[in-house]
């Protein structure tokens, strides 16, 4: 079997059924003949959506405030990066969600009316949203990356006539954003902006 695999910054592999499984799965979905799964199949099926809402929790749960964890501080480019990545991660998921054999698997344990339905269900609508929010999110931090790559590049007394509009595509982020606008996304975003003008004011106080 594929190992399972759920770091954030590398692309998450759902745990898939193969060889002798895949093939019964096929014959069970094709002829719509749902007695013959019997309780090992049944087993497998819901021991798989367990693995998958499993992976998929874990991915969702991380959040950016985490980079203060790994980071001793952080700027806003490592908020890009997180936001990027996680973008690519969640679309990857979603990707594999919509497999044939997924859906096949969706559709037996629907069938043979197991307890585990409910949770694949839950598992896909919390992808989706989660697609949608790292869509947007991105969508924003899009513009705001030129502004901070040249406040990291240039010399720190080039950098007032900066700060001006960069806070402008904040605002507008802050007032548009559906997942980006709350105080506490916010506040981590500055703290980072802060940390990000203090290193450009610190290599200008001691080049070396």
């Amino acid at each position: 079997m594929q190992k399972l695999s759920t770091k954030l910054f590398t692309h998450v592999k759902l745990f898939m059924v193969i060889n002798c499984l895949n093939i019964r799965l096929y014959v069970l979905f094709i002829r719509r003949d749902f007695g013959v799964c019997d309780i090992k199949v049944k087993n497998s099926l819901e021991g798989i959506v367990i693995k998958w809402h499993s992976a998929i929790d874990r991915v969702l749960r991380d959040s950016s405030s985490s980079i203060f964890e790994r980071h001793a501080n952080p700027t806003p480019m490592h908020e890009v990066r997180f936001w990027e990545m996680r973008r690519k991660n969640v679309k990857n998921i979603y990707q594999q969600l919509l497999d044939p054999r997924v859906k096949a698997i969706a559709n037996i344990l629907e069938c043979i009316k197991s307890v585990y339905t409910s949770t694949f269900a839950e598992s896909f609508k919390k992808i989706v949203k989660g697609l949608h929010e790292a869509d947007d999110i991105t969508l924003w931090m899009k513009p705001l990356q030129p502004h901070f790559e040249r406040i990291e590049r240039d010399d720190f007394l080039e950098n007032d006539d900066k700060i001006h509009p960069l806070y402008h595509v904040i605002c507008l982020m802050w007032a548009h954003s559906k997942y980006y606008g709350t105080n506490k996304r916010m506040i981590f975003l500055f703290q980072m902006i802060s940390n990000m003008i203090i290193e450009s004011s610190s290599k200008f106080l001691d080049p070396g």
